[in-house]
């Protein structure tokens, strides 16, 4: 059974803040779960006029001027919820990571960040260090200049994402085992890389056989993992299809693996970056 007793949600008091907030109260009320809310005063510099090196700023000032407004933020929203109010100073995305990593979270939600035309196409650095590096599963709102409102309590359709490797296991196991827990229904979708349906180099029947050779490997993942759920396997880029299939089976929440989440260079790799930027409702990186 999914245990959440812990629920990070780090605070920056932009608007996604607030539009993300819906979203806590829903996890945080349906696991009863304890709320810690966390804000970073991140380390500052300026040139001297003496030495013409850089200055550290004190943030003890800072720290104290941001102390009685992270008191007073969502306390409305909040307050049928447990909630701690913790201020750190340090580098945001480490102050966060280390966090969750060393003060018993379950897990951390996050908004993405996805303002304006151009910054749309980027996740905010903070976000994407944070799900590179934090150990627990990391919630991710959706990427849009004005994320959806929530609709539904946590969640009611949760589609997972498989690479059909015996590393997809435990990920199929978060995700059984979180659907049941908040009622929801669940579907596993394996995306076929590299080649497109309408591919001359790759006949009907070639690729039928394809899309039969995963599913028999997807079941007998299932069958070890004692998972049963419906599963579709297409063909294309990884992360564009899908999304496709997250948005044609009406999810409301993705789950991907933590496995697969850095290329080679230790980066957010490009398909779950694709996956966090374009799915149509929020993701947990597990």
């Amino acid at each position: 059974m999914i245990v959440i007793r812990r629920i990070l949600f780090p605070i920056d008091f932009s608007g996604h803040t607030y539009t993300t907030a819906p979203f806590v109260d829903a996890m945080a009320s349906r696991f009863s779960a304890r709320l810690v809310l966390l804000s970073v005063v991140p380390i500052l510099s300026r040139p001297s006029r003496e030495s013409g090196q850089a200055d550290l700023i004190d943030p003890e000032p800072l720290k104290q001027d941001l102390e009685p407004r992270l008191d007073g933020v969502l306390r409305k929203e909040f307050a049928h919820l447990e909630v701690e109010r913790v201020v750190e100073l340090g580098d945001p995305a480490e102050v966060i990571a280390r966090f969750a990593d060393t003060q018993g979270v379950d897990l951390t939600m996050m908004p993405t960040r996805g303002q304006g035309p151009f910054r749309r196409l980027l996740l905010g650095s903070v976000t994407a260090k944070v799900v590179h590096d934090a150990q627990c599963p990391v919630w991710t709102n959706v990427h849009t200049d004005q994320p959806l409102p929530l609709d539904a309590p946590v969640a009611q359709t949760v589609v997972c994402a498989l690479d059909g490797t015996p590393e997809s296991s435990p990920v199929m196991d978060w995700a059984a085992r979180f659907a049941g827990r908040v009622g929801a229904k669940l579907r596993f979708v394996h995306v076929i890389p590299g080649l497109e349906e309408s591919s001359l180099r790759f006949p009907k029947p070639k690729l039928e056989g394809l899309q039969q050779e995963a599913f028999g490997r997807i079941e007998n993942l299932q069958r070890t993992a004692g998972v049963k759920a419906p599963t579709s396997v297409v063909i294309g880029k990884i992360g564009r299809r899908f999304c496709d299939e997250a948005r044609n089976h009406q999810a409301d929440l993705v789950v991907i693996g933590r496995g697969k989440l850095h290329d080679s260079a230790g980066r957010l790799g490009r398909n779950a970056y694709d996956i966090i930027r374009h799915a149509p409702c929020p993701v947990i990186s597990v």
